[in-house]
């Protein structure tokens, strides 16, 4: 079992001790078999990152192997702007150059010269990819290579490939690589390094291809032409083999400190340990099967050169020890051992950086901290930089041989911090004796072999802070501080003889602890549970209280009432920050009153370096690197409860202004020492682009009316809160991009930080916004920051470019991608593609780049009715719905449908006709007859049509007018009565009456279901009576005075029956 860890941990320190030869934010991305050669050109400047990152899986461009091509053959890495390669612009013969741009002075060299060649189209295509190929065809050229023409016509790529075999540039390159395929970043560095290393050649008819083994030429290799590079091996100050890559200035291929370092490559180990091993464990991992010399040995940097052989055999010859690192490395003669300790120390002081008037540097950011070198001796040391606060506790590894500087200290030893050490909490259940262990709450723990801080002795039951190596061993303890701060997370009463307060506290540093409460401060407001700490509840002892509305702090008699339900006990989560005071017992007072301060509203600026809008004082205080933040997030509901989560100044996310409530400490140096932020909106909270997403839907909150969506606001993942109206608008919108209005007002407590507005953004919605030059006049066509481009038209994309309407947009290694991984997985024809300027001044840089549904550029209209018929007059562009000739007019609807979600319907708007400005319009027809004008803008924002929408009615040869009044005399002719369309046909069926005599005629109709339309007319020529119709007004009476009323006369009644003329005839007999 010892055998199996022992092999275990060798192979877990061989993983992390392989170290990385550049220095970029991606090295863990760089395969191992070309992380020498990304280091090497890159210290030679000759093939650099891109904003600190190597991007190795990236494929390279055309022309970024043009400028290397460049810099290898001219030795010119001056850079972009400051090299010669401009003088080389107008050496171009490609036609493709126009966008070019920064790349076409180093295409035009490394052209002319004949190390790159074009395509037969006459083009470059300084943009596209290039395969292993051609990148090995371009160095080869360099070399000296292709003066016959051998890379040309059919057999190009087989001829690279034999020269580049034959010279061993491809011997780092896996056999399954595919070279004819696009070209990765760290594949071209591995071959142009290869390359470079090998001697240049001369082409004679006779010799073919010679060099100065062949012939006396006096040639070399292009990287020691250009560059003077020269290897020599060394080790670093651990005694670690290292490879170093310099510029051999004095000629002698050998390395001293007075020369030039491009890189130095740090060997990986054969195997490594950090337990006790035997001597059997080590040659099997080294694969030795009888003996293993160990000639040298480097222990803390200390070198002793006595040859020390293992056997395979030994297995009770031990070496190494608990926690001790052990590195075996294979050098000439056998294999070398680096043993390296880690110490606990703990940091004593942060010393920040001093700079003359001048601005140089006479003291440099350090710190001072307390080693645990001897079990009755400490060390101070010295460490440059301020990555940790006062009073953290880290694991170093102290050099005993090599010494650093540091401006304001002087000459001290190096010191490596390994890192923070991990601690816990915890008494010793167990005492052991001769054994190097520690029982902690029943749990064993080995010692490491540098355990020598040991406050807790022998001592049981009290708690003390154990700290671990970065091999899970105990490495020291320390006494608990008995006073600490913390925020209340939750509290309950344990019920019992007698009952107490148990309150879970949460540390400045995350870290949790459960302690029994002897006292708490209570605060002033809302029944002492809100805001500012209060005298009159400071100190309240705990009492049960198990009536929800009675929990809460009481200042007569002063008391904090829990309950022993933790549901009643909500008000408490998260209160406040407190110190925390402990007596021998280990029960805790939780001290804010004169000890902890609080504000509301205000704004903590990391980048300024203030919280700033306070209340109080001067209205703002300062933070440094030592403040420590600890904040609530959540809504403290089942669903979503409360996390609270430590921060640093470097690592707090950023904050809307004036939104948070925060409690705090201030140190003896004037700088703010502690932050609990209790509340506070994100930053990123009030973007301004909110992206819908196939998986976002909407629910209702936990507060009435208001509802959530998960969404991306400015490329990151959000939860955003608003009206039903507005997730409805986006929920039927999911892959689109829209702008966004936030309520920010911090007094308007119940909608702060909801969504108040969003636009769909389009052609017509975006901002083609543009950066003004700082004289007033000049004008960059270059976006703003957060200008958003909807990428309509005939856009296209070049290489690593959308090319839209408006701008070039150029994607980087900064570019953020939502809805797709990268740009080649775009399709602008299918794809709806919005970009947000990331703010250079310099170029249409894209900051992100959001992929979706492509929105609509139709203009088209559907009418619809479920109760009619429509029909559609292409010519005139107008619809007629043609109603039955009876209808609801209550109920009765037409539909207008655009295409697309988000097209917009805009018609005339009143009481008769209705249309909104939404997709399905509904329109409610009262009266028949009327037309509309309708007009359609597509989702694209990019055209409009008009239509004339009508509503008709189809017309009855018949109808039933049951509310007819006509009166002639004192004969009353009311009843009902059936109305003919044709005059001709009401004549034909006229109604024969009686009348008693009279020279007077009146009609009336008693209601709103028919009107008298046109003049009433009576005579004995029915032909007469035509005048009734086509004229104008309705109404609801009419009469005829002094008519010659008489047998065979004509009462002639013109009725309007929905939106149509029909007539009653009446015949007096």
């Amino acid at each position: 079992m010892k055998k199996l860890l022992a092999m275990v941990l060798a192979l877990v320190m061989t993983l992390s001790l392989a170290v990385s030869a550049s220095a970029f934010k991606d090295d863990k991305d760089i395969s191992a078999d070309y992380a020498e050669a990304a280091a090497v050109l890159d210290g030679m400047g000759v093939f650099e990152g891109v904003d600190g990152s190597f991007l190795p899986k990236d494929n390279i461009t055309r022309a970024q192997v043009a400028t290397i091509i460049y810099r290898v053959a001219t030795a010119d890495t001056a850079g972009y702007g400051k090299d010669k390669s401009g003088l080389y612009a107008t050496y171009n013969k490609f036609s493709d150059m126009t966008g070019a741009g920064w790349a076409s002075g180093y295409i035009g060299y490394a052209a002319n010269a004949e190390y790159v060649k074009g395509y037969p189209d006459g083009t470059f295509k300084p943009s596209g990819n290039v395969t292993g190929y051609e990148v090995l065809a371009m160095i080869l050229r360099v070399v000296g290579y292709d003066k016959n023409n051998e890379f040309s016509g059919a057999d190009w790529a087989l001829n690279v490939a034999k020269y580049a075999e034959s010279l061993g540039i491809l011997d780092n390159v896996a056999k399954t690589t595919d070279l004819s395929a696009p070209a990765s970043r760290e594949l071209v560095a591995e071959l142009l390094f290869q390359a470079i290393q090998k001697n240049m050649v001369t082409y004679t008819p006779a010799f073919g291809y010679v060099t100065d083994k062949v012939a006396d030429l006096k040639q070399t290799s292009i990287g020691y032409k250009n560059f003077k590079l020269a290897s020599d091996d060394s080790e670093d100050a651990w005694g670690r083999p290292t490879t170093v890559w310099f510029e051999d200035s004095d000629k002698d291929l050998k390395f001293d400190s007075t020369e030039d370092t491009y890189a130095k490559i740090t060997a990986t180990p054969k195997a490594t340990f950090n337990v006790e091993t035997s001597q059997c464990d080590i040659c099997d991992a080294l694969g030795e099967k009888k003996t293993a010399t160990i000639v040298d040995t480097y222990t803390n940097g200390v070198l002793e050169t006595k040859d020390v052989t293992y056997t395979a055999t030994a297995t009770k010859a031990m070496v190494g020890a608990q926690g001790q690192q052990l590195e075996y490395y294979k050098v000439d003669g056998g294999y070398r051992l680096v043993v390296i300790d880690t110490y606990l120390a703990k940091v004593a002081d942060v010393v920040a950086e001093k700079l003359d008037s001048k601005g140089h540097v006479t003291r440099d950011d350090y710190m001072k901290l307390t080693c645990y070198k001897t079990a009755d001796k400490n060390e101070t040391v010295y460490v440059a930089g301020n990555d940790y606060a006062e009073d953290d506790y880290v694991l170093v590894n102290v050099n005993e041989k090599v010494t650093d500087k540091i401006v304001g200290v002087g000459e001290v030893k190096l010191v490596e911090i390994v890192g923070k050490a991990e601690s816990f909490e915890g008494a010793q259940s167990k005492n052991w004796y001769n054994a190097a262990k520690h029982t902690i709450d029943d749990k064993d723990y080995n010692d490491a072999v540098r355990f020598y801080l040991d406050e807790a002795g022998t001592t049981k039951t009290a708690k003390f802070t154990w700290f671990l190596d970065q091999f899970g061993n105990l490495i020291g303890d320390a006494a608990i501080d008995n006073s600490n701060y913390a925020v209340l997370k939750d509290i309950i009463w344990k019920v019992g003889k007698p009952g107490y307060a148990e309150a879970t506290l949460v540390f400045m540093d995350g870290k949790e602890d459960t302690v029994a409460v002897n006292s708490i401060d209570g605060l002033s407001g809302d029944n002492y549970i809100a805001g500012d700490f209060s005298r009159a509840v400071a100190g309240a002892e705990p009492e049960l209280e198990d009536t929800y509305s009675q929990v809460g702090f009481t200042s007569n008699p002063k008391a904090a009432l829990v309950s022993s339900d933790s549901k009643y006990n909500d008000k408490y989560e998260g209160l406040a920050l407190y110190k925390v005071e402990y007596d021998k017992d280990g029960n805790a007072d939780l001290v804010g009153y004169t000890t902890v301060s609080y504000d509301y509203n205000v704004t903590v600026d990391t980048n300024a370096s203030l919280i700033g809008n306070l209340n109080v004082g001067t209205g703002k205080l300062n933070i440094n690197d030592n403040t420590e933040f600890l904040v609530r997030s959540g809504e403290g509901t089942k669903a979503n409860p409360y996390v609270y989560t430590s921060y640093n100044r470097n690592n707090l996310p950023q904050y809307a202004a004036l939104s948070a409530e925060i409690y705090y400490t201030i140190g003896t140096d004037g700088f703010v020492n502690r932050v609990y932020i209790k509340s506070a909106a994100d930053a990123a909270s009030f973007g301004d682009h909110l992206f819908v997403t196939a998986k976002s839907y909407y629910k209702l909150t936990g507060e009435k009316n208001v509802y959530k969506m998960d969404v991306i606001i400015d490329g990151e993942e959000q939860t955003v809160t608003g009206s039903q109206t507005i997730m409805e608008t986006l929920s039927a919108n999911k892959g689109r991009l829209f702008h966004v209005v936030w309520q920010k007002d911090s007094h308007t407590k119940d909608t702060y930080g909801h969504i108040t507005s969003v636009a769909l953004i389009n052609e017509y919605e975006d901002s083609d916004k543009y950066y003004d030059g700082s004289d007033g006049t000049t004008v960059s066509y270059i976006p703003a920051e957060g200008a958003c481009d909807y990428v309509t038209g005939n856009a296209k994309i070049k290489g690593q470019t959308i090319v839209s309407n408006h701008f070039n947009w150029t994607i980087t290694s900064a570019t953020k991608f939502v809805g797709a991984d990268k740009l080649e997985d775009i399709s602008l024809e299918d794809d709806g593609v919005w970009v947000v300027a990331s703010g250079s001044k310099y170029s249409a840089e894209a900051a992100y780049v959001y992929v979706g549904e492509k929105l609509s550029d139709s203009v088209a209209l559907t009418v619809t009715s479920k109760d009619g018929e429509v029909s559609y007059d292409k010519d005139a562009k107008q619809f007629t719905v043609t109603l039955p000739a009876t209808f609801d007019k209550d109920n009765t609807v037409v539909t207008l449908t655009a295409d697309g979600a988000s097209s917009l319907v805009k018609g005339a708007s009143d009481s008769d006709f209705k249309a909104e400005t939404t997709t399905d319009t509904v329109l409610v027809p009262r009266q028949v007859g009327q037309s509309r004008d309708v007009t359609v803008w597509n989702e694209e924002g990019t055209a409009h049509a008009e239509y004339t929408v009508k509503v008709a009615t189809t017309v009855a040869a018949t109808a039933e007018v049951n509310d007819l009044v006509v009166t002639v005399g004192s004969t009353n002719l009311s009843g009902k009565v059936t109305a003919y369309k044709s005059l001709a046909d009401a004549v034909a069926n006229a109604n024969k009456v009686a009348l008693d005599g009279g020279r007077d005629l009146t009609v009336e109709i008693d209601g709103g279901a028919h009107w008298v339309e046109g003049d009433v007319c009576a005579s004995s020529n029915a032909a007469l009576a035509s005048t009734v119709n086509g004229q104008t007004h309705a109404q609801n009476t009419d009469s005829v005075t002094g008519a010659n009323i008489a047998s065979g006369t004509y009462i002639v009644v013109g009725v309007g029956v929905d939106g149509s003329n029909y007539y009653v005839v009446y015949l007096v007999k």
